[in-house]
């Protein structure tokens, strides 16, 4: 099913309010009368937004965009409020509310469904004779219900609600408030891991399936850096569990910056990532407490044997590489693998040996760099190996970082918009409900115009490509004249603020027309811009010049002349520009006039404006 309207007796800053999502019915409710009239939509167009219609780029025919709607108005008409609203139908909570208010659906039967709550009593004007079924909301089968889809990319203050299996937020309240939940990977860092993560098996998986359609080009290649601990030694001795472990950690460290410097070995980036690995090991165990898990631990770290005898290796640069990092590390922590009992204390420890061999084996790295880079696509998928095991071997202290060279902020959240969906698909895939609600908050937030413009067409395509064969209701939130200009005006709902209230707007004018209308007429009509379409800094010093030239002596005016003449000079609205230099040209020829010739020039004006009333009149 698809929503098709709903009203609310109150929600938030809605008071008796009524919202049609586009189809070939509008409804309203009148509470007065107690009537919901049922009208034919203007200008309907059946699979309008079907992705298959005029484009053969789309590979999947089996999904289909039944209706997408966009939400635009003033800032504070509670456009985020509405999604919030349908988020709680789908999710059934609304009802607990014990508000009055109306659902219709349309079945694929092609049959509008009426679901009230039991306070309300309506009769339902239908001089259509469509077939229209009348229920109480606690009919509603939750399996009928579509499956929930919530994203923006918009971070602030507002508390992420409750998901659940009918609902998935995607959003970038949500994932944080999940990560940080967690004490394990609490960090900021570890957030960006896991989407950088998500992103790379998308492009991966995809085997650039979809990465043709992402207005950029992909990076072929990743950076990673060290990211160094804070305050890993600094604990309080009475919760110092295993100093003994500690002072072992740093006593190797101290060990290996030794053997590079008798060798004379530049400290290269090898070496770097061996002392983080192993302060990432401190770290980790101890929040695992280690002690517990090795009862003998201080007999393991006097058995383990690491003496390696330098002066007989001759081959610094076989040094340099895996086998000093093998000969120093890999032998402790295989000793401690071998004592562990902990099933957690030994991921942690074998899959942090894996990403220190992986780095040890790869090709020299200068050592002015700081970081490390790994193309996407190799012959032994090194960075999805480097990626499994640096993931697993972090509960708690993130210690590489995860970089995509050169690309902006505006195209890393395309990439996200992309990537979150991708990872719902197995999940979409799965469930037997046929019908999905995407609610996008502000989706086009740090986009270019041109992505702007590009949005609606690019979600319609992308999301029946990733979600096959689903019917997929599409709504969002929008402060772009780009968005609604892709849709019909029966598909955008208007809100304005009137009386402290948000009301809205059912339909503009029949000429206000928002399909493929001038941006500078929706701008000034569907988005309720006031005082026409300029910046208000820039009106204010028009109006200035305007009081100088007009009001002002002729005096003033002169000793300003060069001013005024270098704000008028970039002015680009032409018109404006125009006016404004005839404005000033006439006080600076009227200043170096004899009276007598002044008189003369402004009657030759009267009798030319008068001239122009008679041809008019005519």
């Amino acid at each position: 099913m698809q929503f098709i309207f709903i009203w609310m007796e109150k929600y938030r800053n809605y008071i008796k309010q009524g919202f049609n999502f586009g189809g070939p019915l509008r409804f309203k409710y009148d509470e007065e009368f107690n009537r919901l009239i049922v009208q034919s939509a203007p200008f309907f167009i059946k699979d309008f937004f079907h992705p298959s219609v005029g484009n053969d780029t789309v590979e999947s025919k089996n999904s289909s965009i039944t209706n997408v709607t966009a939400i635009i108005g003033e800032n504070g008409t509670g456009k985020s409020n509405l999604l919030e609203y349908l988020r709680e139908l789908v999710s059934l909570d609304v009802n607990e509310q014990k508000l009055s208010h109306i659902v219709i659906f349309q079945n694929d039967q092609n049959e509008f469904v009426v679901y009230h709550t039991s306070d309300m009593k309506f009769e339902i004007i239908n001089p259509l004779k469509v077939r229209i079924h009348k229920k109480d909301y606690t009919e509603i089968n939750p399996s009928s219900l579509p499956l929930g889809i919530y994203f923006t990319n918009i971070f602030d203050s507002r508390k992420a609600p409750p998901t659940d299996y009918r609902f998935y937020d995607i959003s970038t309240n949500r994932l944080l408030n999940d990560y940080f939940s967690s004490a394990e990977q609490a960090s900021l860092n570890g957030f960006h891991m896991a989407e950088t993560e998500q992103q790379i098996r998308f492009i991966k998986s995809r085997k650039s399936k979809n990465a043709d359609k992402i207005p950029f080009k992909l990076p072929d290649k990743i950076k990673i850096f060290i990211i160094q601990p804070e305050n890993i030694w600094a604990v309080d001795k009475e919760n110092r569990f295993n100093s003994d472990f500690e002072n072992y950690i740093r006593n190797m460290q101290q060990e290996l910056l030794s053997y590079y410097q008798d060798c004379k070995i530049t400290l290269n980036f090898k070496y770097h990532i061996a002392i983080r690995v192993l302060d990432h090991l401190s770290v980790e165990t101890q929040n695992i407490n280690i002690r517990k898990d090795l009862k003998d631990i201080d007999k393991v770290l006097d058995n383990i044997n690491i003496k390696y005898d330098l002066s007989k290796n001759t081959n610094n640069k076989k040094l340099e590489g895996h086998d000093l990092l093998n000969a120093k590390i890999s032998i402790f922590i295989k000793n401690l693998i071998k004592h562990s009992k902990n099933t957690r204390t030994k991921s942690v420890l074998e899959s942090s040996y894996r990403v220190l061999k992986l780095i040890s084996s790869l090709p020299e790295i200068l050592p002015e760099e700081d970081f490390f880079e790994l193309p996407m696509m190799d012959e032994n998928d090194t960075l999805e190996q480097l990626i499994h095991n640096y993931h697993i071997s972090v509960h708690f202290d993130n210690y590489l970082q995860f970089q995509w060279p050169g690309l902006s902020s505006g195209e890393i959240s395309l990439l996200n918009l992309y990537t979150r969906f991708f990872r719902l698909r197995n999940v979409a895939s799965k469930t037997n409900k046929k019908h999905i609600l995407v609610l996008i908050d502000e989706g086009e937030a740090l986009f270019h115009p041109q992505w702007q413009k590009e949005l609606v067409f690019k979600l319609i395509n992308y999301l029946s490509d990733i979600f096959e064969n689903k019917k997929i209701q599409l709504v969002l939130t929008s402060n772009s004249p780009f968005i609604a200009s892709d849709l019909p005006k029966t598909n955008v709902i208007f809100l304005k603020k009137d009386a402290g209230k948000t009301i809205s707007i059912q339909e503009l004018d029949d000429q206000h027309q928002t399909f493929a209308a001038n941006i500078h007429t929706l701008l000034a009509d569907s988005f309720f811009l006031h005082d026409g379409l300029m910046g208000t800094f820039a009106r204010q010093k028009i109006n200035e010049v305007i009081d100088l030239l007009v009001n002002k002596a002729r005096e003033e005016v002169m000793v300003r002349k060069g001013e005024i003449e270098s704000l008028i000079s970039i002015i680009g609205e032409p018109i404006i520009r125009t006016k404004l230099t005839h404005l000033l040209q006439e006080k600076v020829l009227l200043q170096n006039l004899s009276l007598e010739e002044r008189v003369s020039i402004l009657e030759a004006k009267l009798l030319q404006q008068e001239g122009d009333r008679d041809y008019d009149t005519n």
